[in-house]
């Protein structure tokens, strides 16, 4: 019984540290991203929207770093179907755009993809995870 209920403790825990994680930089903008970027040494040249339509983020830009871009979507984590996104790309590593499978990393409200095969994958990935 003992083990049953350090079990449900330590799932709701996990819970609750989840939650916290998926809102921490929702009410963060792209601008802020962009800005962190630069601090971190990565040099975002250019910035082109993206449709939202078919993923149904709240909004998505192609950052362009050197010779290559990386997209970047925004959901609502206080948006039920857009938290579920965002957990699903926890749960198995991947993003789907039009088909198209991404190796994708979430950051709070953010989703990073195309970034695998870029020169400068690791510095884009640690501002990514630091913003």
């Amino acid at each position: 019984m003992k083990k049953v209920f350090q079990t449900a403790v330590l799932s709701l825990i996990v819970m609750l540290l989840s939650g916290c994680a998926i809102s921490r930089n929702n009410d963060r903008t792209f601008w802020e991203m962009i800005q962190h970027f630069e601090k971190s040494g990565v040099h975002v040249e250019s910035v082109n929207p993206l449709d939202t339509r078919q993923i149904k983020a709240a909004r998505a830009f192609a950052f362009t770093i050197g010779e290559r871009q990386v997209g970047v979507y925004k959901y609502d984590s206080k948006n039920e179907k857009h938290k579920e996104r965002l957990l699903r790309v926890d749960r198995t590593g991947f993003f789907y755009v039009v088909g198209i499978r991404f190796k994708a990393i979430r950051n709070g409200s953010y989703i990073l993809i195309d970034f695998e095969k870029h020169p400068r994958k690791n510095d884009i990935v640690n501002a990514f995870k630091t913003f």
